[in-house]
């Protein structure tokens, strides 16, 4: 009997090792950075994020328009700290966003439609869940992935019920997202160690 349970044991021994040592990190300690190397960019970014946040919102205010949904602030995070990552470039923000909304959208319509309310309200993050993990593949496959752009569809899947709703979730997500977008081109640009984007 000890021979027949060794083998298992030994290969669930070697597979969770190769497991735990994945988890474990070998890199070493971060990199020290002196403060004032911190400080000047994370003024830089606080800056822009406070302007791009404050322009969304005059914008809104002045159309009379939604448009301070709670994915801007993560998105001016890239936008301004990491402004040269892949996942911060215009297209992945503003299409990101565009196509997360939809996404969300469609699943929380489909959900009236095929179910109404005959799932119970406490079981309804069933379709958040699912909102979420098709935009998520979605932007994988068409190249927008754009992280903050997942709360969109999370958001969207809650509060869209159809299409006039969709419509009414969609624009003011899309005219955020390029208001976002513009002020981060004049922004960045305008500070002489900065380039954005770095591709359209």
């Amino acid at each position: 009997m000890a021979l027949i349970c060794a083998g298992p044991l030994r290969t669930f021994v070697h597979l969770s090792g190769g497991y735990a040592a994945k988890i474990r990190s070998n890199a070493g300690p971060p990199v020290k950075t002196s403060s004032r190397t911190r400080i000047v960019p994370s003024l830089v970014s606080l800056a822009g994020a406070l302007i791009g946040i404050s322009a969304i919102g005059y914008t809104a205010s002045h159309f009379s328009l939604p448009l301070l949904v709670a994915p801007f602030g993560a998105s001016a995070v890239l936008l301004f700290s990491v402004h040269d990552s892949p996942l911060a470039q215009p297209r992945s923000t503003i299409l990101g966003h565009v196509l997360s909304a939809f996404t969300g959208g469609v699943v929380a319509i489909a959900h009236t439609l095929y179910f109404g309310n005959s799932i119970p309200e406490s079981e309804s993050y069933i379709w958040i869940a699912i909102s979420v993990a098709i935009s998520i593949s979605a932007m994988q496959i068409s190249r927008l992935t754009h992280p903050p752009a997942g709360a969109t569809a999370f958001i969207a899947s809650t509060a869209v019920s159809d299409l006039e709703s969709l419509a009414g979730f969609m624009i003011p997500v899309t005219i955020g997202a390029l208001v976002l977008v513009a002020v981060t081109i004049i922004f960045n640009n305008a500070i002489p160690s900065r380039r954005y984007p770095v591709y359209w």
